[in-house]
């Protein structure tokens, strides 16, 4: 036990299923929204696997998650079209700043 309290996590993932099943059901999303409050108070990152719609994007980032991994952004790439893609939102990025 002596070597497990020297383990301490950054960061907690989301299993989709959960991200997925709290758009329409209001336990499961109390159950997204006190593991978000739990890490934070923590000082830890938190992802969100699996968000596939802008609804689950919404959702999740009004109950406070600013990391998400999912097709809601982009499906699996090759390397040159994901440096492409990343090109593009960058550009677009700046673009707005400068705005």
């Amino acid at each position: 036990m002596g070597e497990d309290q020297n383990v301490r996590p950054d960061r907690v993932k989301i299993d989709r299923s959960l991200i997925q099943s709290a758009i329409h059901d209001p336990v499961k999303r109390e159950v997204v929204a006190a593991i978000l409050e739990m890490t934070h108070a923590l000082g830890m990152e938190t992802l969100a696997e699996g968000v596939e719609t802008a609804d689950e994007v919404a959702i999740i980032q009004e109950l406070g998650c600013t990391v998400f991994q999912g097709y809601a952004y982009a499906k699996p790439l090759p390397k040159d079209a994901f440096l492409a893609y990343m090109r593009q939102t960058m550009g677009n990025t700046k673009d707005k700043r400068r705005a």
